[in-house]
C-alpha cells in the first residue's frame, strides 16, 4: 500500500498556512549508544552479554551495577573443571549485584576475568564448564556475593554477623526479589537516560515527613542497636537511613531508623565520623548509668 502525499492535501496546506508552518522541518533518526537494542535486551534477560572490561559496567548512585540502560548482575561464565570439581554453588564463583570490595580490588589490580552481565531473574546463570577437551554449557544456580550484600546493607547484612545469620540471609536472597527492590529498567524506575538527565541523588523536599514516619514506626528506637531515643533531647540522634543508598527513594521499606552511631557504620557513611553530634552521642552513652 502506497501512502498518499499529504503535501498535496488542500485542507492540510490551508491549515499549515494559517498556522504559519510553511517551512517543513527535518526528521532525523538517532540511536542512543546508552540504550540496549532489542537483540541485546533479549540476550541480557535470557543468557548474558560478554564484556571486555569492568569499565563497561556503570556504578549507579545506590551502588548497584548497570549496563547501558539496565540494572544488571555480574558473574564469571567460564569455569575450569580442573579447579571446580563439582557443580555445588558453594564452590563456584559468586555473582555480584553491587560495586563491592571484590570488584573495587579487581579494578585497582587490573585483574579482569571474563565477566558477563545478565538480567535473568530465575536464579539461573548460563555457565561454561571447560576441561577434558570439551565444554559443557549448563544453567547453573550461583550464590550471591556476601560483600555485595554488605555494600547494599541488604536486610542489614554485615560480614561481622555470626555465620549462621549470614548464611540464612544468603539462602533467602533471590534475584527476583533483588529486582523488585532495585528494578532492572532504569528508564522507568529511576529516570536514568544517560549522565546528562540522570536524577540527582539528593534528599527530596518532603524527606522530613517520611523520616519522621520511619522513626514513629520504630517507636523511636534504633533498629540497629535497640537504643531508645524517644526522650526529649535525644530524638536528634535518631536518623532515617536509605537502605539502598538512593536519597530520593522514600518508600517505607527503604527507610530504617538508626541511631547516629549505627548510621555512621553503614557503607558510604564514614564521613559522619567527624560530626559533633556523633561524638556527643557516644559520650552520652559512655556516661549513662
Amino acid at each position: 500500500m502506497r501512502l498518499p502525499n499529504f503535501l498535496e492535501d488542500s485542507e492540510l496546506n490551508e491549515l499549515r498556512r494559517r498556522m504559519g508552518a510553511q517551512t517543513l522541518g527535518d526528521l532525523k533518526l538517532a540511536v542512543s549508544t546508552n540504550r540496549l537494542t532489542v537483540a541485546e535486551l533479549e540476550t541480557l534477560i535470557t543468557g548474558g552479554i560478554d564484556i571486555k572490561s569492568l569499565d563497561e559496567v556503570i556504578v549507579l548512585p545506590d551502588g548497584t551495577l548497570a549496563y547501558k540502560d539496565r540494572r544488571v548482575l555480574l558473574y564469571i561464565r567460564d569455569i575450569s573443571v580442573y579447579h571446580r570439581a563439582t557443580h555445588d554453588a558453594e564452590n563456584l564463583p559468586k555473582f555480584h549485584v553491587a560495586n563491592c570490595k571484590k570488584l573495587i580490588d579487581m579494578r585497582a589490580q587490573k585483574r579482569y576475568s571474563r565477566y558477563v552481565v545478565a538480567a535473568r531473574d530465575d536464579g539461573n546463570f548460563q555457565v561454561n564448564f571447560i576441561g577434558e577437551g570439551n565444554t559443557r554449557t549448563v544453567d547453573q544456580r550461583l550464590k550471591v556475593c556476601q560483600f555485595c550484600l554488605g555494600q547494599l546493607a541488604y536486610r542489614k547484612f554485615s560480614r561481622d554477623m555470626p555465620k549462621p545469620q549470614r548464611v540464612a540471609i544468603v539462602e533467602e536472597f533471590t534475584v527476583q526479589r533483588f529486582f523488585e527492590m532495585w528494578p532492572r529498567d532504569l528508564l522507568s524506575a529511576d529516570g536514568l537516560d544517560g549522565e546528562a538527565t540522570a536524577p540527582l541523588n539528593d534528599y527530596t523536599g518532603d524527606f522530613g515527613i517520611h523520616a519522621h514516619a520511619a522513626k514513629d514506626a520504630a517507636s523511636w528506637k534504633c533498629r540497629g542497636c535497640g537504643e531508645n531515643l524517644g526522650a526529649h533531647g535525644l530524638r536528634k540522634y535518631l536518623h532515617a537511613h536509605h537502605i539502598n543508598g538512593v536519597k530520593f527513594d522514600n518508600r517505607p521499606e527503604n527507610l530504617v531508623a538508626l541511631c547516629i552511631s549505627c548510621h555512621a557504620q553503614q557503607p558510604g557513611h564514614a564521613h559522619m565520623e567527624g560530626m559533633p553530634d556523633l561524638a556527643e552521642f557516644r559520650s552520652r552513652l559512655r556516661s549513662a548509668p
